[in-house]
């Protein structure tokens, strides 16, 4: 695991662009359906090998122990490390995936554990090495995330497993109270942030080629 931040606010500090950015200029009806487009990617849940729980705190565990429960997908990946439930609980996002599964049933032999990274790129690198080493390679996969970090993770997948069927089960994040979604985000200021933020990511990180880029993403 990278040299750990002391505090989250600490953690945080250290992103390359902020978690939120304010926007210089009032956008358009045309940029806010463009920046939506980027960000809230999810593609529809299909069967897969695979359910992967891209390092968040979900909100309802018991419907992705389900998943895996009615036959849907064949093992879990929990992974993801550095996080706020690291930081308040000592626990790590990878870890208490695995707990919250176990709890729920699911065969821990069915579950490969990734709790390295401290961001999404090492989070799915990370978990690629893990796979090879076991010589398993994933031709579909359900990921699960938050929707605004739908986008973001598909084109990471997209890059590292660029023949792997991808689809997605995702639930808005809280923000201020209100739930996150691809309606309500321009209208509140924490939330325009939030998506405006990640949008400069993904630009970002498509330029210099650490996640896929889309066809969306050059309009």
């Amino acid at each position: 695991m990278p040299l750990i931040p002391k505090t989250y606010e600490d953690f945080h500090t250290q992103r390359e662009i902020p978690r939120e950015v304010l926007p210089d200029h009032e956008l358009t009806e045309q940029e806010i359906q463009h920046i939506s487009q980027v960000v809230f990617l999810a593609p529809k849940e299909r069967p897969s090998e695979v359910l992967w729980v891209i390092g968040c705190e979900h909100e309802a565990y018991n419907e992705l122990a389900d998943i895996y429960q009615r036959g849907f997908v064949q093992r879990v990946i929990a992974s993801g490390g550095i996080g706020r439930e690291f930081y308040r609980t000592g626990t790590t996002y990878g870890q208490k995936t695995f707990q919250k599964f176990t709890q729920y049933g699911i065969n821990p032999k069915d579950i490969l554990i990734e709790e390295a990274s401290a961001n999404t790129k090492d989070e799915i690198t990370n978990t690629r090495t893990l796979l090879d080493k076991q010589g398993i390679d994933l031709s579909s996969i359900l990921y699960a995330c938050k929707a605004h970090h739908s986008g973001r993770v598909y084109r990471t997948l997209k890059q590292y497993f660029p023949d792997a069927i991808l689809s997605a089960h995702t639930f808005s994040a809280i923000v201020d109270g209100i739930p996150l979604t691809r309606e309500t985000w321009p209208h509140h200021p924490s939330s325009l942030g939030r998506i405006y933020g990640e949008y400069l990511r993904i630009k970002a990180y498509g330029a210099r080629g650490d996640i896929a880029k889309l066809e969306i993403d050059t309009q």
